[in-house]
Formats: C-alpha cells, structure tokens, sequence
C-alpha cells in the first residue's frame, strides 16, 4: 500500500508538470473594475487573458457568466465576449442583476478546461439611482487581488473563499498572514522587473498588468494590512 501511494504521488506530479508545460498555466485579468453595481444598469467588462502569466492569448470565445448564487440554480445570464483589437483583450457587456450580491465569472474557453476561468468576489448590487460610499482602500485592495489575476499566482489564505472557487498555480510566493511594506509593493506593482525575486530566476517573473495608481495604492494597502483570519499580527517582510 505505501508503495502504490508513493506511485499515485509521483503520478500526480508528472500531470501536474505536464500540464504546466503543456500551457494550462493561464492568468485572467480584468481592467477597471466597478466596485459596485447599480440593479438593471448595463455594464462592460474588459478583460485580458495570459497564457503563463504573459503572453496575451487571442483567439479564444470566452463567455462571463453573471449571477446572485455562487453555489448555481440562480444564474442570471451568460454573455458571449467580444474580441478587442489589443491582443489577449476581450469584452462583455451585461445589466447587473436585479437583487445582489452579484457574482461574476469569467470562463476564458482555454483548452477546453476551466483552468482559465476566474470567479471574482461577489460585488454588492445597491437599487436604482442609490449611491454608495467608496470602498476603503485596504476592501478595494481585496477585491482588486482577485480581479487582476494575484490570487491565481500566489497563494493567499487571507481570502479563503477564492481557493474554493478557482484553481490555483501556486508559482508565486505564499502570502497567507504576510504584509509588506507599501513602498515594496507599489514599486512591484509599478514594474515588476524592477524588484527580481527567487522565483524570477526560475523563470516566474510577476507579469506586468498596467495597473493605474489608484488600483497599485489599493492592493499595496491591502497587503500592507493585518489580513490574517486567525487573528493573528501579519509578519511584516521586505
């Protein structure tokens, strides 16, 4: 018995490796992101998808998926997206759900599989014409982590519920419990190249999003914050 458990795990490995090589290994990204919706408005979603972190994937039918139910049974509807003249770029446009929270999945198409395929945060629905106070930073930084594509990278416990619904590549480093200087994380955001780690000299270099200022200030102070759900201080590193 331990010998065939010992086979299953060598098994296991070789198709996770073949998998990775064989380019399963897909970041979905998405731009401008409202931090809320408003019942019945209309909304366009543009979104990029890499194949390994970087090279922008064209020629793929992704479709966004748009409902009030993670667990299935209320799906709203489902919106073929349209290919964008920018490489690896696409758009959906969808009306947000009558009754929130919404949930938003991206379903890139990529070899068949969901491999590709990101599920952002519910984002809150407020009724028609009611205003809403903007996120603070370290809440905006959160939901920004998933919808730029960090959490697929990087193993992040502080957000248990992305792990439920998404794979995870785990090339990153682990950033359960950890904080960061913001000045670090702003300067990688800003250009990842700038900043080389131990996973850069294996051939993981962070990918280069193009986040704005206000999107790089949020996540730095989302990952410069105590996010621990033991309770636990963050171990602040450089």
């Amino acid at each position: 018995m331990p010998g065939k458990k010992r086979l299953l795990g060598v098994l296991l490995a070789l198709c996770t490796m073949s998998f990775r090589s064989a380019g399963g290994w897909i970041v979905t990204t998405v731009h401008q992101l409202p931090e809320y919706l408003e019942a019945g408005k209309s909304y366009t979603l543009i979104f990029s998808v890499r194949q390994h972190g970087h090279t922008l994937l064209s020629s793929l039918r992704p479709k966004l998926r748009i409902a009030n139910s993670r667990q299935g049974g209320q799906l709203e509807t489902a919106v073929e997206a349209e290919p964008l003249s920018q490489p690896g770029s696409y758009t959906a446009t969808f009306a947000a759900p009558g009754v929130g929270p919404a949930y938003l999945t991206i379903q890139t198409g990529f070899g068949g599989s969901n491999y590709g395929d990101l599920a952002l945060l519910p984002l809150p629905v407020t009724e028609k014409g009611e205003t809403r106070k903007p996120l603070l930073p370290v809440d905006r930084g959160r939901q920004l982590f998933v919808a730029k594509g960090c959490a697929t990278c990087h193993i992040n416990g502080d957000i248990p519920e992305f792990a439920e619904w998404n794979r995870i590549v785990s090339v990153g480093p682990e950033l359960t419990g950890r904080a960061f200087p913001g000045e670090y994380v702003r300067q990688k955001l800003a250009d990842p190249a700038s900043l080389r780690t131990a996973a850069s000299s294996k051939g993981q270099e962070m990918p280069q999003l193009e986040l704005d200022q206000s999107e790089i200030g949020a996540i730095a102070a989302y990952l410069g914050g105590v996010r621990v759900s033991s309770g636990e201080p963050a171990q602040v590193r450089q």
